[in-house]
């Protein structure tokens, strides 16, 4: 009986050896502990990226002046390294330190194609943070540009910033054609295609007349109108359809301008004595005054969405991702936290560490609805229906805009053999557009 027992604690002994650690491990891992205690908080973070700006080295600085006791190190290529290395090698050694398991707290993941690591398992789901943090409270985001970011249900990483595209049209042409302006929300190519027929039937318009700069196609249009045949939740695509060859038969027939770098802002062309239609813009690095000073010879401006009905937009500032493998992720989302959180912005005096073009988001859309609330205010000068307008397109948003660093070059140059060079025809750019997305979908 005795020798019996005896095999029995053996055993049982033996059982704990292999998997104790193991389990508790897992336990303790996916256990999440905020601080939602009034203790300062204490401890070391990484982060690891590819670009990484002033305004958030910036950022970085008030939270450890905040947290004296907190200190966070920028694993970052400098200027010179970036221009003397390829941009492929430094995104293969941020996805080979990621595989280790021994990487950074926080990674920058907009330059490693966000979708695919989304659903690797190697990020945490942020929405755990959000729920168990009692500080955080997400209605004070766009909750739909967070929704679009979702990868099967789970937030992997936490963008800062947005932006989209709006297109005017000139007042001189269109201010008597047969269109009703006012039940426009948005506008995408087709709508372009039969205002510009409508306008060309009037007898008094100029023959001249073009649609707007040229550049405006490769770096707005095609991007927006992309999107809506690939889907990076099925990994698939049907860019080889016969709507898509429709979009890039009239975008080749509609008369642009001849190019011109500048499309940034609303003051790149003044329709006043012009011959352009539109003009076509995105918020990027822009002048927040501008957007609010409408000028008496060019419409509201309208968003402009793909021909699904999505109302698109991008991602072009930085996306903060928490890795499974940090041993301080409590930290990391408070830091994450804190860079998205409302700023009580300076707006007069550039000196000041509130300046807010010293602060993360302010290039573009923020994601914090009282950040924008703030940055409205001030520049729309009491305009409170142009106010309410742009914040009712930011949360109208719902589809962002499809970009994988892997293959965009490639993507580019295809388009530019079509355009451009006029070296293929639609059906043939459609269908090598489709084998080259389809392929890296597939890998």
């Amino acid at each position: 009986m005795k020798i019996k027992c005896l095999l029995i604690v053996i055993f049982l002994l033996c059982l704990t050896a292999c998997n104790p650690v193991e389990n508790v491990n897992d336990i303790e891992e996916d256990n999440i502990v905020i601080n939602n205690s009034e203790e300062d908080l204490t401890g070391e973070l990484t982060i690891s990226a590819i670009f990484w700006n002033d305004s958030m080295n910036h950022m970085i600085d008030l939270f450890c002046s905040q947290h004296p006791n907190v200190s966070i190190d920028v694993k970052a290529p400098n200027t010179e390294e970036i221009l003397q290395s390829d941009i492929g090698t430094l995104r293969g050694q941020m996805i080979t330190e990621l595989l280790s398991g021994n990487g950074a707290d926080i990674y920058e993941i907009q330059l490693i194609s966000s979708y695919k690591y989304s659903k690797s398992g190697m990020f945490e789901n942020l929405y755990d943070f959000m729920e168990q943090d009692s500080d955080f409270e997400i209605q004070d985001y766009y909750t739909n540009i967070l929704k679009c970011c979702e990868h099967n249900g789970e937030l992997n990483w936490f963008p800062q910033s947005f932006s989209y595209s709006f297109i005017q049209f000139n007042e001189n042409i269109v201010g008597d054609l047969d269109y009703d302006f006012n039940t426009v929300n948005s506008i995408n190519y087709k709508d372009i295609d039969s205002i510009y027929n409508l306008a060309k039937k009037d007898e008094m318009m100029d023959q001249d007349m073009v649609i707007d700069n040229e550049a405006v196609i490769k770096t707005i249009c095609n991007p927006i109108e992309i999107r809506s045949y690939i889907d990076t939740d099925t990994l698939s695509s049907t860019l080889d359809s016969d709507d898509f060859i429709e979009y890039l038969i009239i975008m080749n027939e509609l008369p642009f301008a001849p190019f011109k770098p500048d499309v940034n802002g609303p003051s790149s062309i003044d329709f006043e004595d012009s011959h352009q239609l539109t003009k076509i813009w995105r918020l990027s690095f822009f002048d927040w005054e501008e957007l609010f000073n409408i000028s008496i010879n060019e419409t509201k401006p309208y968003q402009f969405s793909s021909s699904d009905g999505k109302n698109t937009f991008a991602i072009n500032d930085l996306g903060l991702a928490i890795s499974k493998s940090s041993k301080n992720k409590a930290l990391a989302w408070e830091f994450i936290k804190f860079v998205s959180s409302e700023q009580k912005y300076e707006f007069d005096d550039e000196n000041s560490e509130l300046f807010y073009r010293k602060l993360p988001g302010t290039s573009f859309m923020p994601i914090n609805r009282h950040n924008y609330e703030q940055l409205a205010d001030h520049f729309s000068e009491g305009e409170l229906w142009q106010v309410e307008y742009i914040d009712n397109i930011n949360r109208n948003l719902d589809a962002k805009s499809f970009y994988d660093p892997n293959i965009d070059s490639i993507i580019k140059d295809l388009l530019q053999d079509y355009f451009d060079r006029n070296l293929m025809s639609a059906n043939d750019c459609a269908t090598q557009i489709q084998d080259v997305i389809s392929r890296y979908l597939d890998e």
